[in-house]
């Protein structure tokens, strides 16, 4: 996600500028676009071609990897499964962990989330 003013700040920097965002940290994507950003509409549309592509390209064991900060993955979630923001935005990745998708076209399914890295 383009941050745009707001790059490389910590959210209480954020806040600190824009006190107003703190209510809605937790859908706050859908309620702000910092300067020179980009909402989470945006970055969804950015999303949309890229399941496309990676869809069509899939290999004959139907696997992709996708490796990505929280924003795009609340964004994959929203296209993939064309779910509110609400719902995409309503789950805590774990750093490091595993989300899966299965499906090939809209919507796809989720099954599982935060699933740990095996060793």
């Amino acid at each position: 996600m383009r941050f745009g003013a707001w790059e490389g700040l910590r959210w209480d920097e954020i806040v600190a500028r824009t006190p107003g965002l703190a209510a809605e940290y937790a859908t706050s994507p859908t309620y702000y676009v910092a300067e020179g950003g980009e909402g989470f509409d945006a970055l969804c549309d950015r999303i949309a071609p890229v399941l496309a592509e990676v869809t069509a390209r899939l290999g004959p064991d139907g696997r992709a990897l996708i490796v990505s900060h929280a924003g795009v993955m609340h964004a994959l979630l929203r296209v993939a499964l064309d779910v509110p923001d609400e719902s995409a935005l309503g789950i805590t990745f774990v750093p490091a962990g595993v989300m899966r998708l299965t499906g090939a076209g809209i919507p796809w399914t989720l099954a599982r989330v935060n699933e740990p890295v095996a060793p």
